[in-house]
């Protein structure tokens, strides 16, 4: 059905299997009947952030080509510099990993909180 023939259609069979494994995560995989307490489940929860972080290195490659591709086309403008400056500086220095991975050792449902971010993550991709 999703063959290579049909580009177009391929890609509209790939977003209906990432929506249905969104919708899969978001809801924690629901049985009739059952309900999963993730809460009492043993999870790693710093080695799902490291994975994470995987992405956001990625992310930060795109970034610093963006912000590249941003500052040559506007060269001209002393703010385009400054900004791209900044952005790079926050990015860099930023303390979002340590913020993560101290709340999911605070949280009392660390599952929920690395689904949220791995959804933010989702996000962040699909935007660029």
């Amino acid at each position: 059905m999703c063959g290579a023939r049909r580009p177009d259609l391929r890609i509209w069979c790939w977003a209906a299997a990432a929506l249905i494994d969104l919708f899969g995560t978001w809801t924690a995989h629901p049985a009739p009947g059952r309900t999963t307490r993730t809460e009492r489940l043993p999870f790693d929860a710093e080695h799902v952030l490291g994975r994470m972080l995987l992405f956001l290195i990625i992310l930060l490659g795109e970034t610093v080509l963006t912000l590249g591709r941003a500052v040559s086309a506007h060269h001209s403008d002393p703010l385009t510099p400054l900004m791209a400056l900044v952005g790079l500086l926050t990015i860099y220095f930023g303390r979002a990993e340590q913020l993560a991975a101290s709340h999911a050792a605070a949280t009392e449902g660390p599952i929920r909180s690395v689904h949220l971010g791995i959804n933010v993550i989702y996000g962040v991709v699909a935007a660029s």
